[in-house]
């Protein structure tokens, strides 16, 4: 993993790309980048991300349904988890 995206993961709180910032992929050599990520958290530990990938930087344009639906993701799949 790229050692930008674990630094996001870390953050524990939702990711979003703002045109002009620096493209953050989860691979090296990936050509897409991550456009909205969210930490998913189970009993106090981050287990995952769930992350939106485009490729193109005319489709990183702010959407809060987008938003909306990669945290309520994450936290379904950090319920699911929890023991």
């Amino acid at each position: 993993l790229n050692s930008d995206y674990e630094a996001l993961m870390e953050t524990r709180s939702l990711y979003s790309h703002k045109s002009g910032d620096e493209k953050i992929t989860i691979c090296e050599g990936t050509s897409g980048f991550i456009k909205y990520a969210m930490p998913i958290a189970s009993d106090g530990d981050v287990i995952g991300c769930i992350a939106m990938i485009v490729t193109d930087e005319s489709t990183s344009q702010d959407n809060d349904a987008e938003a909306k639906l990669i945290q309520t993701a994450a936290s379904f799949l950090g319920r699911q988890f929890e023991g």
